[in-house]
Formats: structure tokens, sequence, C-alpha cells
């Protein structure tokens, strides 16, 4: 096939972009790389195309092309990310992922929450902040310690040491913080003290849950979360699949597949998954565009877990997209 893999640029950017997600650009590029060179491996035809105002244009130009596979992550405002697949769309080209609906439900932490909740899926209590100084509710008032981070980023960005507050002193000092870092809303929500749990999900025509991966803290760690300073210092632990019995696994995995669901999912997404202190299981994070960077990323690691190997993962993602998509215009590709 003839594949054109859609990037964030990750060259010439502001130096705010180092400063704030500092491992956004090289990821972006080792990731364009493994991708492209996963698909060449596989005999496709490989096109790599810069997400900016000329992409449509671009994709075009090459002519006949069969799947676009598109690994977008904004290095500052993921809120745009869906405005890249509301593009590809009106191409009417198999497009590897999720379309603009699941990516503009999940790149709202709120009404995520809200299309979970109607589903009956469990995430917990939460509020939007528009300024540092917006009344906390009541119910929250009862559930401290909380936890507070950007409504609609991704890559801990936003996320620090002190995004978890113990009363409301703490929780005016970070939100003075954090609306300095990035754009509001604010969400701040119960703090889960449990263990933490990541599930990949690859949907098909039969939808399957990956192996479940946990996030191992230890009593000595600073923090229990993915923090950013967490994260820089890149000690991260995990363990695939997770030491858990064979019923929590199958409740977080009925969890992940119903959320992918919830939200139209396609091809690939990965839920995050946290226990609170009675072990009850509940979803924090939906994310429709997972890293794929190959050796780096959960997803990946948990494909391998079931015996899927990078290369076939990747292509197996292609396939999907080109076998399942719709094409239900009656126009010709670029027009609309």
């Amino acid at each position: 096939m003839r594949i054109a893999v859609v990037y964030s640029e990750y060259e010439n950017l502001p130096q705010k972009v180092y400063k704030e997600n500092p491992h956004g650009p090289e990821q972006m590029k080792v990731t364009l790389k493994t991708i492209s060179e996963a698909l060449e491996n596989y005999g496709h035809e490989v096109f790599k195309v810069a997400a900016n105002v000329d992409t449509l244009r671009t994709i075009m130009d090459i002519g006949n092309i069969d799947v676009i596979f598109a690994h977008y992550i904004p290095m500052l405002n993921k809120k745009r990310q869906g405005n890249l697949f509301a593009m590809l769309e009106l191409l009417d080209i198999p497009i590897v992922g999720s379309g603009i609906y699941a990516h503009t439900i999940c790149l709202y932490k709120q009404t995520t929450k809200l299309v979970l909740r109607s589903h009956g899926i469990p995430t917990p209590p939460s509020q939007l902040f528009y300024t540092p100084f917006d009344e906390l509710d009541a119910e929250l008032k009862e559930r401290f310690p909380l936890f507070v981070k950007p409504e609609s980023e991704g890559a801990s960005l936003g996320i620090r040491n002190d995004s978890l507050v113990h009363n409301e002193e703490e929780l005016r000092k970070t939100l003075n913080r954090i609306f300095k870092d990035v754009e509001p809303p604010i969400i701040v929500e119960e703090y889960l003290s449990g263990r933490e749990f990541t599930v990949g999900v690859l949907g098909d025509e039969e939808i399957i849950a990956l192996p479940v991966l946990e996030f191992i803290y230890e009593d000595t760690d600073d923090v229990k979360f993915q923090s950013v300073e967490r994260k820089s210092v890149g000690n991260i632990k995990t363990v695939c699949p997770a030491e858990i019995s064979k019923e929590l696994e199958l409740e977080m995995k009925e969890i992940a597949i119903e959320s992918f669901k919830a939200v139209k999912a396609g091809v690939y997404l990965r839920v995050d998954l946290r226990m609170d202190r009675d072990g009850n299981i509940s979803v924090i994070e939906v994310n429709t565009m997972p890293g794929l960077e190959k050796g780096e990323s959960y997803y990946n690691e948990t494909a391998k877990v079931m015996g899927i190997e990078y290369d076939e993962l990747i292509n197996r993602m292609a396939e999907i997209a080109h076998r399942t998509w719709q094409d239900d215009l009656p126009y010709e590709r670029g027009k609309f």
C-alpha cells in the first residue's frame, strides 16, 4: 500500500516547547522513524507528511494514498490534535486511529468523564476551574487529597509534584502555578491513592484488550504518579502482565473495551486506571493517541507481551484501517 505518515513538526520550535515539553520533539522524531521503518519493512511505500496548513494539499499531490497513518501530538496545546483529524476525514482516505468524534471527546477530560459515566464506567468525581479563585464544590471539599491537572493536555504536561494537594491552601497554590503553565480550564478530581494500571485496546472486527500493565511505585518515591519531574528522571518501573487476580484483570479489560466503545474509538486506544483506597477501579484517562515509539511506549510493550512484535503491530493497525474504513461520500477524494 501507499501510506502517508502524518506527524507533528519537531524542528525549529519555540523555546517554550523545550521548557514545557522537553522530550516531545525527540519522541516525535523517533516515533516517525520507527513507524515508517515498520511499514517499509512490510513492503509499503511510505510518504512522510508534516502536519501544517499544507497537509491536505501535500497528500492530494502525492496521489493514490491507500492509508493515512497519523501520529500527531501537538507539542504545547493538545486541543489542536482533533483539528488535524477533522481535516483528514475530509479526504475520505482510511485513517489509522480514531476520528474527530473520539478525539474531541477524549481531549476534554471532563467531557470524557460525562460520556464514561453515561455508560456506567467508573471515574473519580471532578470539577473544572476557569480561574484560581473559583469556589471548590462541596462534594470535593469532603474528598481531599485532590489531584490538579490540565483538562486538555497529555504527556504529563502541567502535572508536577505539587499536583497532589491535601487541603485548600495547597490547592490554591497549585492552581496559581498551573494557570501560568497551561491554558484553562484546569480539572481537579479526587486522588485515587491505590495501584495504577494501563490497558491498551486494539479494535478490529473483534475489539481486544491487551495485557494489563502496572506502574510500580516504591514506598520511598516522592510521589506515586507520573509528574514531569518524575518522568525527567526516567525511573518509572512497570510490570506487564500485572501481578493481579484473574478477576481484576478481566474487570479492567472489560472497562477498557467498554471505554473504547463509549467514545467511538477506532483501531487503537489506551485506558489508564487507578484503584481507590478500598481497591475499587476507576478510569483516570482515555488516550486516543498513545505513544508508539518503538522500545519505549507502554502500548507497544503490552502488545509485545501478547506476542505482537512492533512491526507486526504497526502494520496490523494499517491493515485494520484499510479494511474497515467506510467510504460513504458520494464525491471523489478531495471534493467536499
